[in-house]
C-alpha cells in the first residue's frame, strides 16, 4: 500500500473522515482496450494522494458464450498489477501484466491459455510438449521465469513487486505509469543465496516483512541442507541499497522420513 498525506493540508481537512468511504468497480473492464478505468466513489477523503498497488487474480472468458459457459478459466495471481490512483476525492484504476517469461508465453499464444499451458511449476506438474514449444517465444532481458505475485517493498526509493520464490525475482517499475519494468536483483552478502550447494539451498521466502525506519527490511526464509537432511529457519536484512545479509539460522533438525504419513501429514 503506497499512500501518501499531504501534511500541509491537514488544518483545512480535519473534518473529513474514513466513514461511509465507497469505491466502486464494474464486473468487467477489457484493459487491453481502456488504459484507465474511472471508479465511481463517494466520501474519499481529498486529503489522500497516492497509490494503492496490488497483485491481481483473474477470471477469463467470452461475454458472447451461453450462460453458464463464459467463463473458462479463473487463475489466482495473474502476473500482473493493478493501481488505484486516489486523487482530490477521485478513484482511478488501471493494470499491466509483468513482462515475465509466462506472461510472454501466453501473449505469443494469442493469450489462449489452453495453446500455451502455461503451468504454475510449484503447484502442478510441467506441461513438457508444451515446454518444448516455449522455445520459439523470443528471449528478453526482463523477461523473468515466474512473476512477482504476493507483495511490494520499498528498497530506497524503489517500490519493488516481488515473490515468495526460494530464490528472488522483483520488478522495478514506475509507480506513476505502470512501465519500465525491469528486473531487480539484490546484492549477496552472505553465502546462502549468492552460492547455493548442496549444503544449503533455500526453498522458501516470506515476503512478508518488518520494515525499520531507517529503510531496513527484515524477511525470513527456509532453507535446507540436503547433505545431512537438516531444515533451517533464517533471517535476512535487506538495506536501502538492495544488500542482503544472512544475520541468523534456526536449526530445525533432521527430517525424519517416519514423521510422515501416508498424506503428507506431520505424525511428530
Amino acid at each position: 500500500m503506497i499512500i501518501a498525506a499531504t501534511t500541509l493540508v491537514l488544518p483545512i481537512v480535519l473534518g473529513q473522515t474514513f466513514e461511509n468511504i465507497h469505491v466502486g468497480f464494474p464486473d468487467a473492464w477489457h484493459g487491453d482496450k481502456y488504459r484507465e478505468l474511472f471508479c465511481p466513489s463517494t466520501n474519499i477523503p481529498k486529503f489522500l494522494d497516492g497509490f494503492f498497488l496490488c497483485q491481481l487474480s483473474a477470471s477469463y472468458g467470452d461475454f458472447s458464450a451461453p450462460p453458464g459457459k463464459r467463463l473458462n478459466h479463473m487463475v489466482d495471481a495473474i502476473g500482473a498489477i493493478g493501481s488505484f490512483h486516489i486523487s482530490n476525492g477521485q478513484v482511478t484504476f488501471s493494470s499491466r501484466y509483468y513482462p515475465s517469461r509466462p506472461y510472454k508465453i501466453w501473449e505469443f499464444y494469442d493469450r489462449n491459455i489452453s495453446k500455451s499451458s502455461v503451468a504454475w511449476s510449484g503447484w502442478s506438474d510441467y506441461n513438457l510438449t508444451a515446454m518444448s514449444r516455449w522455445e520459439k517465444v523470443p528471449t528478453n532481458p526482463d523477461s523473468a521465469r515466474f512473476h512477482p505475485n504476493l507483495d511490494f517493498w520499498r528498497v530506497g526509493k524503489r517500490i519493488l513487486a516481488g515473490t515468495e520464490a526460494p530464490f528472488w525475482i522483483g520488478y522495478e517499475f514506475d509507480v506513476p505509469t505502470l512501465t519500465n519494468f525491469k528486473l531487480f536483483n539484490f546484492v549477496e552478502e552472505n553465502d546462502i543465496f549468492s552460492t547455493p550447494r548442496p549444503s544449503m539451498i533455500p526453498i522458501s521466502m516470506a515476503i512478508h516483512e518488518r520494515s525499520d525506519s531507517d529503510g531496513i527490511i527484515w524477511g525470513s526464509f527456509s532453507a535446507m541442507n540436503f547433505e545431512e537432511q537438516r531444515f533451517y529457519q533464517g533471517i535476512f536484512t535487506l538495506d536501502p541499497q538492495g544488500v542482503r545479509r544472512v544475520i541468523g539460522l534456526f536449526d530445525y533438525g533432521k527430517w525424519d522420513p517416519n514423521d510422515c504419513g501416508k498424506n503428507d501429514e506431520y505424525l511428530g
